[in-house]
């Protein structure tokens, strides 16, 4: 007995041990990532660490204690069918069963609410309450998902708790009894356990329920009315008013049945029971029953004007979530044509035009021999400098699968600067022009570099150690089969020992670090190098852009600059977006902020985060939280701030919002009358991609910027009617609307390159290029040149069967109903004026069948109008209809013309004449 006490007391010491260790060299390894991080985020690991601890504890202490109670209730219920002095394995072992589950039940726990706990207790608010809870939007946003998550443990545990009972007693009576019966087994300690961990679940599940009743903020209104498939966020009248206290009913009748259906097992009552076991369904049914009838006594009346409030709060809200509350919006009255003395006078702007795509400056890297399997290129960023437009490509190292991992490792550790090219010369053969492409004496964005090797960024995805008995890395190539050597002298990295190196291989799974000979004294180990690993390895709670670009600081120092995000689908009212997730698949969004930046040193890998927007509850409540690792804004010299850009990833969202939200009437978005869809595209409006992208704007009496433009067309349309604009202006987002006037006729890019391809002349141009064995690559663009829109569309010549760079041989250009081509852009635009080649044809009226549908829709919608008298709608109603009964009218006079007009074939004519003698 005593021997058996003594082992048990081993497993249990040696268990406890192991876990320790293992649990120790994991922590030291974390500590060392943070370590290499820098200083200051020491700090977070220690909060970090404390909050998992104080959750691995409890967890572990409050499930041992439990764990011990259920199983003394075994014990207690199994012991009147042993023998006398009996004992089980639950006996022997019990308490290293209570270890096992408590230590797995606590990392469990603190793996899935490690960092919830922080956030709660250092939550900033919104400072703006909801009209239906009187809450503020923080407990929707961020303390509802916490609370949530703490119900699921406790719901998660009682099932659990449930199958052990039960497995433990199935166990112990076939091992150690001759069996039970049903009517020994009802009177036992059994039953009463597991109805207790029923009860632990319901109470968590009514709860849990009760809070999900609140998501009728961020559900979908107006179940029965789409527009073009998308469903308005937030509650409508139905939700107010009937869902919302028929959820809470059920609720409460789930408990309620739960305790009456024990209560008829009890005392063996049937018929209790089964009644107990339909109470939910038939509420469920009748609640439905009540909605449906209260949707049909609201059909009666005018929908619009009974959801106008909560269609009012979708629109405010969804205006607030996605920082549009300050979009400025500009009505341009006519588009006007370049003229010659436009040209004239706008020649510097018409020069500086970037005509060379990101995909072409990619393109000619990649078959530039020098770079081959030497420097990968990943994110060329479009600047305005004082040398005009360029391109700005970081020049990374290229860690293909062809090197061995020592390679990567020692050999091929870091890239070099960046590579500038100008966005609107080419040179004499039409390839790209680098206009700054030196290892050394390099310089970005007017400034020369004081250190131009990269170790950390985007591909650098392996660690690296410096400085090790392997010898020199490979710094750049002086020939094609020579390369320079250069040995590590930065900040970054770490000296580590050999139970550093240890924990770090268990930490990481990595085995570079273990039972390595080519460690010296001073041999440092650089680790997470990828920018965005590294940026998430410190603070995880924000969203990263995948697309960081490189700045450079007034000491010449490398900069990846890096926007962070925040989001929720939790704002009450706000509109939801599907984005695609970061994890791949799509995930849905109805608030977005850019309220951090990160800016991470290529050379050093040092990382400062700083704080853009202290109005946004959620970034506040991470800063709160790390308070020692952020900066403020104002602490960005203007140096590098007048190299932001407007994040593309933010713009997009905002252009997708805006093709619904321009138009914040309440009618109007009720009926949809008024959608816009990003030009080119035929996707649902608020589903499609925004076809942004970084462009030249030259507004009227203002000098040119570097932009970020989506057009907008409306439905069925072919003729731009908006254009959205993204600026960083002095270190600030700007975000403007420009909308032409409606009979104004600016064609949008498919429909160009549509009638441009019908054009003999210019085909016969563009043919010529051909030779054989080459094939040409278009890129056609819009430019906002003061109040109107210039087509360029560069046209370039390629080898099929031979790696070179992309040439560009001809451009043509087109605006309002003129087309022109030339072997530059220059000479294009002055062809538009002294040799245009030919003329656009402009239809873009609405189809009769479009027309049809758009009256008949409108009838209904005056048909509700006058059921419900409402006088306002009827006005308005009626003036809609008669606006498309002249436009029908219109578009048939056309197409009588047109087929008037239209050749007769010599067929027809045949046809008619036999008709006619028959």
């Amino acid at each position: 007995m005593k021997k058996k006490k003594v082992l048990i007391s081993i497993i249990a010491i040696a268990l406890v041990a192991i876990v320790s260790l293992i649990g120790y060299l994991i922590f030291r390894g974390n500590q060392i990532e943070f370590n290499d991080l820098g200083k200051e985020y020491e700090g977070v690991f220690l909060r970090n660490t404390i909050e998992r601890a104080i959750l691995f504890v409890s967890t572990f202490g409050l499930a041992f204690v439990f764990t011990q109670i259920v199983n003394r209730g075994i014990k207690k219920g199994i012991k009147p069918h042993l023998k006398e002095g009996q004992k089980t394995f639950l006996s022997n072992y019990g308490v290293v069963i209570s270890l096992v589950l408590s230590i797995i039940a606590g990392y469990l726990v603190q793996s899935y609410l490690a960092g919830q706990f922080l956030t709660l207790f250092n939550l900033a608010w919104f400072g703006k309450k909801d009209s239906i809870f009187n809450l503020d939007y923080s407990y929707f946003v961020i303390v509802t998902p916490i609370i949530k998550n703490i119900l699921q443990v406790i719901m998660i545990y009682a099932v659990a708790m449930m199958v052990y009972i039960t497995g433990m007693y199935i166990f112990t009576i076939n091992r150690y009894t001759e069996g039970i019966s049903f009517e020994e087994l009802k009177t036992s300690k059994f039953l009463k356990q597991i109805i207790t961990m029923v009860y632990v679940f319901t109470i968590s599940t009514a709860i849990y329920s009760l809070l999900s009743h609140q998501d009728i903020l961020v559900g979908d209104m107006l179940k029965n009315r789409a527009i073009n498939g998308i469903y308005l966020t937030g509650a409508g009248f139905l939700d107010v008013n009937f869902r919302i206290w028929g959820l809470r009913i059920i609720s409460l009748l789930l408990i309620y049945s739960v305790i009456r259906f024990v209560s008829g097992l009890k005392k063996e009552n049937s018929q209790k029971m089964v009644t107990s076991i339909f109470i939910v369904p038939i509420a469920i049914v009748v609640l439905f029953g009540v909605l449906f009838i209260a949707e049909k006594v609201a059909g009666t009346t005018n929908e619009l004007d009974t959801e106008k409030s909560y269609i009012e709060h979708n629109i405010n809200a969804t205006k607030e979530a996605y920082n549009l509350n300050n979009l400025e919006n500009n009505e341009i009255e006519k588009a006007e044509e370049l003229t010659a003395e436009k040209i004239k006078n706008l020649k510097t702007t018409l020069n500086n035009i970037p005509i060379i795509s990101k995909d072409i400056i990619l393109n000619s890297f990649e078959n530039t021999k020098e770079y081959d399997g030497m420097y990968k290129f990943n994110n060329p960023m479009l600047q305005k400098t004082d040398k005009g437009f360029v391109y700005t490509t970081p020049r990374e190292v290229d860690l293909k699968k062809e090197k061995t991992n020592s390679d990567k490792v020692y050999k091929y550790t870091h890239g070099n600067g960046v590579v500038v090219t100008s966005a609107n010369k080419v040179n004499k053969v039409g390839s790209i022009e680098n206009i700054s492409e030196n290892y050394k004496e390099t310089e970005l964005n007017g400034i020369k570099i004081k250190e131009p090797r990269i170790y950390y960024g985007l591909n650098t995805v392996t660690p690296a150690i410096t400085n090790s008995k392997q010898g020199e890395e490979i710094d750049y190539p002086i020939s094609l089969t020579e390369f320079a050597k250069n040995t590590y002298n930065g900040k970054g990295g770490l000296e580590l020992s050999f139970l550093d190196r240890l924990a770090l291989a268990i930490s990481t799974k990595n085995n570079t670090f273990l039972f390595n000979s080519n460690y010296k004294k001073d041999t440092k180990t650089l680790l997470n190098r990828d920018i965005l690993y590294r940026a998430k390895k410190a603070i995880p709670n924000f969203i990263y852009d995948k697309n960081p670009y490189m700045v450079a600081d007034e000491n010449g120092n490398l900069l990846w600059a890096i926007d962070a995000y925040t989001m929720t689908d939790r704002y009450p009212y706000s509109q939801k977006l599907a984005i695609e997730g970061q994890k791949g698949g799509r995930e849905r969004i109805n608030y977005i902020r850019n309220s951090v930046k990160v800016l991470v040193n290529a050379y050093t890998g040092e990382m400062k985060y700083y704080i853009t927007d202290k109005n946004d509850p959620i970034a506040m409540t991470v800063y709160n939280t790390y308070k020692e690792i952020f900066n403020s804004y104002d602490e960005i010299s203007e140096t590098v701030k007048k190299q932001f850009v407007y994040p593309k990833y933010l713009f997009d969202i905002q252009a997708r919002i805006i093709s619904i939200y321009h138009n914040t009437k309440v009618d109007e978005l009720y009926r949809g009358d008024d959608l816009w869809q990003a030009a080119g595209s035929d996707s649902t409006y608020i589903d499609q991609q925004a076809n942004s992208d970084y462009v030249l704007l030259k507004e009227k009496d203002k000098e040119e910027k570097l932009s970020i433009m989506s057009v907008y067309t409306p439905k069925n349309k072919k003729s731009i009617n908006a254009y959205l604009i993204g600026e960083n202006e002095n270190g600030k987002l700007k975000l403007k609307l420009n909308r032409f006037a409606k009979n104004d006729n600016l064609l949008i890019m498919d429909y160009i390159k549509s009638q441009i391809a019908k054009d003999s002349t210019i085909q016969e141009e563009i043919k010529g290029i051909g030779a054989l064995g080459t094939e040409t690559k278009s890129t056609p663009m819009l430019v906002p040149i003061e109040n109107t829109m210039l087509y360029i569309e560069p046209i370039y010549q390629t080898y099929i069967n031979e790696k070179t760079a992309p040439v560009l041989k001809k451009v043509i250009v087109a605006n309002g109903t003129k087309v022109a081509i030339g072997n530059d852009l220059s000479q294009a635009i002055n062809n538009l004026f002294t040799n245009t080649i030919t003329s656009l044809e402009i239809r873009d009226y609405e189809a009769v069948d479009v027309l049809v549908e758009a009256i008949i829709k409108q009838n209904k919608e005056l048909d509700k109008s006058l059921k419900t008298n409402n006088l306002e709608y009827i006005g308005k109603d009626t003036e809609k209809l008669k606006s498309l009964i002249r436009q029908l009218e219109e578009a048939k006079t056309r197409e009588e013309k047109e087929n008037a007009n239209k050749p007769v074939s010599t067929e027809n004519v045949e046809k008619n004449k036999e008709t006619k003698v028959n």
